[in-house]
């Protein structure tokens, strides 16, 4: 009769201790454990540290975009790494800064939307399209030619026309490089 009861604590207590790690790992992190993967110049935040950081990266990132008060450059890599996390809150999030920046004409602006849309284009694919695709009328040639490359990688049917329309009348070089490629590789050539 005695054992019965000790394997029972046994088992809850085990189950105490597991449930404890597994809550501890499932747990979100900290700004002080992500930004300053964002700092670094020799390799850029991929999806690799996303798995790794765990749930709620997405948001941290977020938190660290919005912060004013942050480094710039950090709050760019926290955009170009909300490309690789997947989600209805960060293509929503992402399709806010891209409407918040559209205005932009240079300088950081410029640098926050041309990221925000890359990243919304990663995230939400073929169904980001509409939203981004007016950015190629943008006066920056910059903002032009990264949106091209980013409706590129979407493969989709729907980006090659509105790179094809946008090729018709493009007149920077280096926009129309950018097009060029990217029709020819959505065409298979």
């Amino acid at each position: 009769m005695c054992a019965l009861p000790r394997t029972v604590a046994v088992v809850t207590l085990v189950n105490l201790i597991l449930g404890g790690l597994a809550a501890t790992a499932a747990a979100a992190p900290t700004r002080a454990q992500v930004e300053p993967l964002l700092r670094g110049y020799e390799r850029a935040f991929g999806r690799a540290d996303l798995k790794r950081l765990g749930p709620g990266t997405e948001r941290v990132l977020m938190a660290i975009h919005d912060d004013r008060q942050a480094d710039p450059m950090v709050r760019v890599r926290a955009l170009a790494a909300l490309g690789h996390a997947e989600g209805p809150a960060v293509q929503a999030f992402l399709a806010a800064v891209v409407r918040r920046h559209a205005g932009a004409r240079a300088g950081l602006g410029t640098l926050f939307l041309r990221r925000a849309a890359s990243g919304l284009l990663a995230v939400g694919g073929a169904a980001a399209i509409d939203a981004v695709t007016p950015l190629l009328l943008h006066p920056a040639a910059d903002v032009r030619a990264e949106v091209g490359r980013a409706l590129g990688r979407t493969g989709a049917p729907r980006a090659r026309v509105a790179l094809e329309r946008r090729l018709r009348v493009e007149r920077a070089p280096v926009v129309r490089a950018v097009l060029e490629r990217e029709v020819r590789r959505l065409r298979g050539r």
